[in-house]
């Protein structure tokens, strides 16, 4: 089964790199496999105080994703992410797309 995959990015397309920060990710690619097509959300969290980790992984889980690929994930972020069934991938550096790649 493929799966719904999200990138935190530090830009708007896919050719972005991905961003060093999870919660305060500039932009979260939505990869869908049915249709191949990627969707740029803007962090709409990542200018509040607090629990922005949380918040984000809670965006993305309600998107349906299934894996996440990203640098690094906080401790309560992760949580919400594990809950909710989301594979994380963390470690990758570099252009979302070429991440993207190795893992669809």
């Amino acid at each position: 089964m493929i799966k719904i995959i999200a990138i935190t990015t530090s830009g708007q397309g896919i050719e972005s790199e991905i961003d060093k920060k999870f919660g305060r990710c500039q932009y979260i690619l939505i990869y869908d496999p049915e249709t191949e097509e990627v969707t740029s959300y803007k962090n709409k969290f990542l200018q509040q105080s607090s629990g922005v980790g949380v918040k984000t992984a809670e965006f993305i889980a309600d998107k349906g994703v299934k894996k996440v690929l990203t640098f690094k994930v906080g401790p309560k972020a992760a949580q919400v992410l594990d809950k909710a069934g989301i594979e994380t991938v963390t470690g990758l550096k570099g252009q979302a797309e070429k991440n993207l790649n190795k893992y669809i």
